[in-house]
């Protein structure tokens, strides 16, 4: 199935949905009176993921149930030929022609469950005097047709719910530059040091590292303690790890 062909399709099932969602709603020969507009408006937004201004069409003189389905067509191509924008082209036929497929392959396989089942309980139509066969050739044709509309409705509400995100890139960039994540491992302990870094995990070619003022003693004069932990903060009050300051090994 060519690209041209699978977008005809999924262009038809929704020209015809929208068409069942109207005539259900809005039968042939009937007036806006006797309508169900909440159902139709129900329906729309369910299965179309739209919310047109329906009331205010209602307000119109001379509404027609062609103008609805004419109105809801456009907003409904409106709104995937924005998608269509977002996504790569190959990219979003592929996606079609996936729903299609998938779609197909379980309503048909349902189908024919139902199929089965019907067989195996025709045979008591006899009991009312009709022929099984007779019967059986008209279930199974309100089925089929049943299930062409399940379909069409079904891809159809697939590709309106579906959400093209942009592509992110694959790095960020600072100044120009990209960042990488870095690790660093201290050589005595076998910590991994990446947090005494940059705050953390991310650093830039443009990041600094912290400058800080080391004082030899404590402010009292006395030697710097050794803490109990090499990784806990130095007593010294420079704002960083003993191992890094006076627990430094030359």
């Amino acid at each position: 199935m060519d690209a041209d062909h699978v977008t005809d399709v999924v262009e038809d099932f929704r020209a015809e949905t929208i068409a069942s969602l109207v005539t259900a709603a809005c039968p042939p020969g009937t007036y806006p009176e006797q309508w169900n507009i909440a159902d139709l408006k129900e329906n729309v937004g369910v299965v179309l993921n739209l919310n047109p201004p329906i009331d205010d069409w209602l307000t119109e003189e001379a509404l027609e149930q062609e103008v609805i389905v004419e109105r809801l067509q456009a907003e409904a191509d409106e709104s995937m030929a924005a998608k269509r924008a977002l996504a790569d082209p190959a990219g979003w036929v592929g996606f079609e022609k996936n729903v299609l497929i998938q779609t197909l392959d379980h309503f048909w396989k349902e189908h024919l469950h139902t199929l089965d089942a019907l067989r195996q309980v025709i045979h008591l139509r006899s009991y009312a005097q009709k022929k099984p066969i007779d019967e059986y050739k008209q279930e199974a044709f309100m089925l089929f047709e049943r299930l062409l509309v399940a379909i069409r409705e079904d891809v159809t509400r697939m590709l309106m719910f579906t959400a093209i995100q942009p592509e992110q890139p694959a790095m960020q960039m600072i100044d120009g530059l990209p960042d990488f994540i870095t690790h660093h491992i201290d050589p005595l302990s076998g910590d991994d040091d990446s947090g005494d870094i940059d705050g953390g995990t991310r650093i830039g070619f443009n990041a600094m590292p912290p400058v800080s003022t080391i004082s030899p003693t404590m402010p009292d004069g006395s030697p710097v303690p050794e803490p109990e932990s090499r990784n806990a903060m130095c007593p010294c009050g420079s704002g960083r790890k003993y191992k890094h300051c006076h627990g430094q090994v030359a």
